[in-house]
């Protein structure tokens, strides 16, 4: 038989209500490789919400465990036909399958209730809202519109680590003990503490880190690390995999943007219709070439869209219309 970590990873899938038929058969029959770590995460999320006592833990655990145990056998009844009846001689594989759920189960039990368990992670996920948060070491994130950030509920004692897509500013508490790590796609931001800026939206071609005060490097897979120094940007180019240092003067400004005001100093006009597009529900058509059309201004976070859109226009001589929720904008080349 194959390794225990193989029924985490089919347990993973059981508890997620993802297995298929095939898996469940495995599930009785071998041993395999899978993600404990994945499966840790998923287990705490699933069986406890917070910090509950201990009592309420054990009577929820046992109640699941249970609840596993039951749909389990109607799984192997129903999914599993037998070629006889069962008898005194039962064949040897389902004493196996018996013998794998019984381990499985005892393997879920032992270890939710040591000591060791990790933390559960906290998902926050934005719409056209800007949030903060507060990190459980002091460090506080400005979370951008369509972004998603996972951190656990209390750090590892050597490390602290974060994943995010989307866009945030960071202000990191200094722990030269536990570095702080920011995973976004294909790079990896290390920090001890300072104030930075990620964008690293899934659609765009590029991925952003722009330092404000301290010290940041910065690594992907195929390129070296690069140290970033206040007022400077590493992009990395998620086409060729390129990663590059330059300077970044206007760094400050992202203590405005993380409040939700935009400031744009020549910006295409696609440029800044990608950013509203972040903030506002009602779908932004272009029409038209826009290569030569750029703005200079500045959206304020309590602005009204659509006003500030018709600015934009208006100072680029560009046509708005808005009409059956979608607003339109034309460029000059699009109009007979």
């Amino acid at each position: 038989m194959k390794g225990a970590s193989y029924i985490r990873n089919l347990f993973e899938r059981f508890l997620a209500g993802t297995s298929t038929q095939e898996q469940m058969v495995e599930l009785f029959e071998y041993f395999g490789t899978g993600d404990e770590t994945e499966l840790r995460t998923l287990i705490l999320q699933s069986m406890h919400d917070g910090e509950p006592d201990t009592d309420q833990v054990d009577e929820d655990l046992q109640a699941r465990l249970d609840a596993v145990y039951e749909v389990t056998g109607r799984r192997i009844m129903n999914d599993i036909p037998l070629r006889e009846p069962v008898r005194r001689n039962m064949p040897f594989w389902r004493y196996a399958a018996a013998s794998v759920v019984l381990c499985g189960l005892c393997w879920l039990a032992f270890w939710y209730s040591s000591e060791r368990r990790l933390p559960a992670k906290v998902a926050v996920i934005t719409r056209y809202e800007h949030r903060k948060i507060d990190l459980p070491d002091g460090s506080k994130i400005w979370l951008a519109p369509q972004s998603r950030l996972s951190y656990p509920e209390r750090f590892e004692s050597n490390r602290r680590l974060i994943s995010l897509t989307g866009e945030a500013f960071f202000e990191v508490s200094r722990d030269e003990n536990r570095p702080f790590f920011v995973r976004s796609g294909e790079i990896t931001t290390r920090v001890l503490g300072t104030s930075f800026n990620i964008q690293a939206y899934e659609k765009d071609s590029s991925v952003s880190v722009t330092v404000l005060t301290g010290k940041v490097s910065v690594s992907a897979s195929r390129e070296p690390a690069l140290n970033l120094t206040p007022f400077q940007r590493a992009e990395y180019r998620v086409g060729t995999k390129n990663l590059q240092l330059r300077d970044y003067p206007e760094a400050p400004e992202f203590l405005n943007r993380r409040a939700g005001n935009l400031k744009y100093e020549g910006q295409t006009i696609p440029e800044v219709i990608r950013d509203i597009q972040r903030i506002y529900p009602l779908p932004i058509v272009l029409k038209g070439d826009f290569t030569k059309s750029v703005f200079y201004g500045e959206k304020k976070a309590r602005d009204n869209v659509p006003d500030f859109l018709r600015n934009v226009c208006r100072v680029n001589n560009l046509t708005f219309r808005m009409q059956n929720d979608t607003i339109t904008i034309e460029g000059a080349s699009y109009r007979k």
